[in-house]
């Protein structure tokens, strides 16, 4: 009997997470021993694409630490840029499928892929206005022997409640709308044309600002 309400103890501290660290896994059994192929797809809208001062990069890592809320460890990362790998429409203004973007060649054994949405604003290119990226419907899967396993979960799961951005860049202007319960989407925009005082800190559009959306770490194996 002791040893049946220790194990019972155990299990609800893991249910709850009280006391344990639970490492992110989306689905039970998701970490796939060799995928034959890894695959991502989102939806993107160019909303306002006659700004052209702005630019949305798709990135991949393997490398990452994992502190998404810092600028510096990110950048520090080792990024691969597949933005030419996917399908974006940079001019119907309407949500757009990326396609299903291979990205097998990426993944190394052992390690989880990172996946980030990159927005640069610079005044100093286009017209000094930032188009708004809308982005949903995020996907990640691995194929092993024809079988299809999901890594991915919701946004409000995979991603921060705000983008992470340098010192010139509004923490709370980009944002993770589901996570917020606003809506379903990423929207990564430049600074308010106008400025706009956070804590304390006055943000405006006047200055080069790079931010960055990157998910949890999608375990593509694990030995």
């Amino acid at each position: 009997m002791t040893s049946f309400l220790c194990l019972l103890a155990v299990f609800g501290l893991w249910i709850t997470g009280k006391g344990v660290e639970i490492p992110h896994k989306p689905h039970a059994g998701a970490a796939i021993t060799t995928p034959t192929k890894v695959q991502l797809s989102f939806n993107l809208r160019y909303n306002y694409p006659t700004r052209t001062s702005a630019k949305i990069s798709v990135l991949v890592s393997t490398d990452f630490n994992g502190k998404r809320e810092s600028f510096e460890d990110i950048q520090a990362a080792t990024w691969t840029d597949i933005t030419d790998r996917c399908h974006i429409d940079y001019e119907s203004n309407k949500f757009t499928p990326s396609g299903k973007v291979d990205i097998t060649d990426l993944h190394r054994e052992g390690k989880p892929i990172y996946l980030a949405f990159k927005y640069v604003f610079d005044p100093a290119e286009g017209n000094r206005q930032g188009a708004t990226i809308w982005i949903g419907k995020v996907l990640v899967e691995a194929i092993t022997d024809g079988k299809t396993t999901v890594l991915s979960s919701d946004l409000a799961t995979d991603f921060l409640k705000h983008a992470t951005g340098d010192a010139h860049k509004n923490p709370t202007r980009s944002e993770n709308r589901d996570a917020l319960g606003t809506g379903k989407s990423l929207i990564m925009q430049a600074n308010f044309h106008r400025s706009a005082t956070v804590e304390g800190v006055t943000y405006t559009n006047r200055t080069r600002t790079e931010e960055y959306f990157v998910s949890v770490p999608y375990y593509v194996n694990k030995k």
